[in-house]
């Protein structure tokens, strides 16, 4: 009797790592499962952040086309301030010939039309 025990007990312990061998494999399971779904997760963030990568390097481009157009606006409206400010002797002399020389052109187009 004392041996039927004994298998007894060894069968009831093999019955027991059996489940729990059963168990761990559907907990492994259940991690795998888990694992593909992260994984998947991470390759769409992944993508994700190879697209907003792309779009940072195109903005940045454009930041500095800007940033260039900007500098050659700047340096033509300095020239043309200059050129302004050279020509500014001229508004006097303007101020008090226009008039004049407005009609002295009048009369000169006038003139020409009718040789025509």
């Amino acid at each position: 009797m004392l041996e039927v025990e004994e298998r007894t007990q060894w069968a009831l312990r093999l019955k027991k790592e059996i489940d729990d061998w059963t168990g761990l494999d559907l907990h492994l399971q259940r991690l795998d499962e888990e694992l593909k779904q992260r994984t998947a997760w991470a390759l769409k963030l992944q993508k994700e952040l190879e697209e907003l990568n792309a779009q940072f390097e195109e903005r940045t481009a454009w930041a500095l086309e800007l940033d260039r157009q900007l500098e050659t606006r700047t340096t033509q409206t300095q020239q043309l301030t200059k050129a302004l400010d050279e020509l500014a002797w001229a508004g006097p002399l303007d101020r008090r010939f226009h008039k004049s020389l407005s009609s002295a052109i009048r009369l000169i187009q006038r003139i020409r039309n009718r040789l025509k």
